[in-house]
């Protein structure tokens, strides 16, 4: 499975988490692709996210995936690493096969209130 997905707040990351988990699958790769124009109508004067991460899933977790570290800060003062950091620990925290509080305790920790 591939698809995109950016967010400031924990909680969204966690249900994701939390949901790809429960349907089995595991981060093949992730890729930071910038995504809005900062002059972007919709999105101008806002602290919006300027980068999707694109993820690319398997639904077998016996599949060959890389190695996942889980970054010890993520920065949420700009756009691409923000997403970099995110993909990342989503990687790791799929691997881990962490309890549903567990995961949302990581990404509280991780991210805080959100951006």
């Amino acid at each position: 499975m591939v698809f995109t997905f950016h967010h400031w707040d924990h909680n969204a990351w966690a249900d994701l988490t939390i949901a790809l988990h429960d349907a089995g699958f595991q981060l093949m790769n992730v890729y930071v692709v910038y995504s809005e124009h900062p002059i972007s109508v919709h999105i101008r004067d806002l602290k919006s996210i300027q980068h999707d991460c694109i993820l690319i899933l398997a639904g077998n977790r016996n599949a060959a995936a890389r190695t996942w570290v889980l970054p010890d800060v993520v920065d949420v003062t700009e756009s691409e690493p923000f997403c970099r950091c995110c993909g990342e620990t989503l990687g790791w925290l799929l691997d881990k096969r962490l309890l549903a509080e567990e995961v949302r305790q990581q990404w509280k920790r991780l991210l805080g209130s959100g951006g």
